[in-house]
């Protein structure tokens, strides 16, 4: 198999035409990441981020309560220079994308995370649920 390796970058996604066969580049370590989830009724990043923009401000607690390691999100925060908006879609597209997660990638981990006690955001953590899960 071909897999395209570009200049690496800190932690740089590579891929192959095989979905299975992707890896995450750092400075440190090697991990193997899952394909994004085949569940139809799983968001999109699009989706992710139209209705999340406006919380991007608390990427951070995000982060932590979607249970990203410290160190990815340090490398997040230096990477995108603390602009909220980017570092939420590294947060969310790490959260995707890694095998290290122990939340699941989809609707209702998200709305767990808005009804978090450290986020409280229940108004837009009911207009997902009507939007996505009661259709």
């Amino acid at each position: 198999r071909h897999v395209a390796t570009p200049a690496i970058e800190d932690n740089e996604l590579i891929c192959s035409s095989d979905p299975v066969i992707c890896y995450e580049m750092n400075d440190v370590e090697l991990k193997w990441l899952k394909p994004p989830p085949s569940d139809s009724n799983a968001p999109t990043m699009d989706q992710l981020m139209t209705e999340l923009e406006q919380v991007s401000s608390t990427w951070v607690k995000v982060g932590v309560n979607l249970l990203l390691p410290a160190w990815k999100m340090e490398f997040i925060d230096k990477n995108n220079r603390g602009q909220c908006y980017e570092c939420l879609m590294s947060v969310l597209e790490y959260w995707r994308n890694s095998a290290n997660t122990k939340s699941p990638f989809s609707w209702k981990t998200i709305i767990a995370v808005l009804r978090s006690k450290n986020i409280g955001n229940n108004r837009l953590a009911n207009e997902i649920e009507c939007k996505y899960l009661n259709k």
